[in-house]
């Protein structure tokens, strides 16, 4: 009798027991003679309901939606430019039309003499310009410095004397 009232519990029956001791028993076959049973047929696990399917399906369409819109802004973004490499040397400009070369960076000023005169007397006053400084290539400036004619501004280039020559400390390599 056992074999038939186990082969008509379908395999979606579980059954709530009175075990020893009043404990609740589930078991997906029935329960003994002694025991009480209650079959609970088509019993819906959590993941098994109607409310959490439909949670679960609306928040996977949120996710593939949100990835759809990060990837869409990812493509139509412009691409974040690598940062250029700092210069290999400078093009400083003086706003009196002075130019020199230097393989640091340009001074953020620079002292200016003016020389006016009143009649047959000069009259100096010094003050302090701002300095531009323009990127340049090591070749560009190494060309500039060693070029013979006369550049006004050509004082202040950056030079290096003999010694520091023979040493190979000049970026001008000469």
């Amino acid at each position: 009798m056992l074999a038939l009232l186990s082969a008509s519990a379908s395999a979606r029956d579980i059954y709530t027991c009175d075990g020893p001791g009043g404990a609740k028993v589930f078991s997906q076959t029935p329960c003994g003679k002694n025991a009480k049973a209650a079959p609970m047929h088509e019993l819906q696990t959590v993941g098994d309901s109607p409310a959490v399917r439909e949670a679960s399906e609306e928040a996977a369409k949120e996710r593939d939606a949100a990835a759809k819109a990060a990837s869409e802004a990812a493509s139509k973004a412009p691409s974040t430019p690598a940062t250029p490499p700092p210069p290999e040397a400078y093009r400083c400009i003086v706003p009196n039309g002075e130019v020199f070369y230097r393989h640091a960076p340009c001074p953020e000023s620079v002292e200016v003499v003016t020389t006016t005169w009143v009649g047959n007397t000069p009259i100096s006053s010094t003050r302090y310009a701002p300095v531009q400084s323009v990127g340049v290539s090591r070749n560009t400036a190494c060309a500039a410095i060693r070029k013979p004619d006369k550049r006004f501004g050509q004082g202040r280039d950056e030079s290096y004397d003999l010694f520091a020559r023979r040493e190979h400390r000049d970026p001008c390599g000469k």
